[in-house]
């Protein structure tokens, strides 16, 4: 694709996080940005393409940044906004700031010192840092790269919040922020609930301020729709209420990456993913928002 807008192309960007930019399902071609383009290229005789500018870890902080600097230069007709999980984990860290500074690290360059570079001509000296320190796990761990003092809280880094409630209105704030610069840019906005396997929250300690921090995420979402007049699909009731009765009917469901792995909660299957596509897709032809 191009920066520049193809003559009577509609064009879509989609903001969020790692559920967004596709951790779960198993490969590019069938993460739901993709998938929602071709829901709707079925429906439209128009050109639709849809931009995935989700990225892993990203909260509601990171996307109006993305939107500002690179978003609104592809010209979209439509900013669809996928946040929810990141955000309420960037309000319940300890020490939480306005501008997101005490969870976001500046990415680390390392710099060798003379006689580790040298010590890796051997192989012995590799093995044991691989194997006999836990210098691997942290390159294996995109948060020790991006999460301020990351493990430095554990076992549960979101257990002891300092002021929710400043990380709350700053999401709020974010979501303003998305709707008010896409519209100076000509673009409609949609908001959209994110979906959860909310059992799966149950793993840490702080799974009561989790599930807590959820349900406020959904209403702000909500109500931040609400009070700027902004298109709302609560794709999160969808999702959920069908991983429900699949679970009831089999004991598991297919919407969500399995319980058993570590990167479970909000990341979808190549099935959920194709759930959410069309629940947006319906939603956006309800809305009139393909014009």
């Amino acid at each position: 694709m191009t920066w520049k807008k193809p003559q009577g192309t509609f064009r879509i960007v989609c903001l969020g996080g790692s559920s967004t930019y596709g951790i779960g399902p198993s490969s590019t071609w069938t993460n739901w940005p993709v998938k929602l383009g071709a829901e709707l290229g079925a429906r439209s005789a128009r050109p639709i393409e849809v931009v995935n500018l989700g990225c892993q870890g990203y909260s509601t902080f990171e996307s109006q940044i993305n939107l500002a600097l690179r978003g609104v230069d592809l010209e979209p007709d439509l900013v669809v906004v996928y946040h929810t999980i990141n955000d309420l984990r960037c309000a319940l860290y300890p020490g939480v700031a306005r501008d997101n500074t005490h969870w976001r690290a500046v990415w680390p360059v390392e710099r060798k010192l003379p006689l580790e570079s040298a010590l890796e001509h051997s192989i012995t000296y590799k093995a044991w840092r691989r194997y006999m320190t836990g210098w691997w796990e942290e390159r294996q761990n995109l948060g020790a790269y991006v999460i301020v003092d990351f493990g430095k809280y554990a076992p549960d880094d979101y257990a002891q919040p300092t002021d929710p409630d400043l990380g709350f209105d700053a999401s709020r704030r974010n979501l303003v922020n998305i709707v008010a610069l896409s519209r100076a840019h000509g673009a409609e906005v949609l908001l959209v609930t994110e979906a959860c396997r909310m059992g799966d929250l149950d793993r840490f300690g702080s799974a009561a301020l989790q599930r807590a921090g959820y349900e406020r995420m959904t209403q702000l979402i909500m109500d931040v729709a609400q009070a700027r007049g902004v298109p709302l699909c609560d794709a999160r009731a969808v999702l959920e209420s069908t991983a429900d009765a699949q679970r009831a009917e089999s004991g598991t469901d297919r919407i969500f990456v399995r319980p058993d792995k570590k990167n479970g909660e909000v990341h979808m299957t190549d099935e959920g993913c194709l759930l959410l596509a069309q629940t947006l897709a319906k939603r956006i032809a309800e809305l009139g928002l393909v014009k």
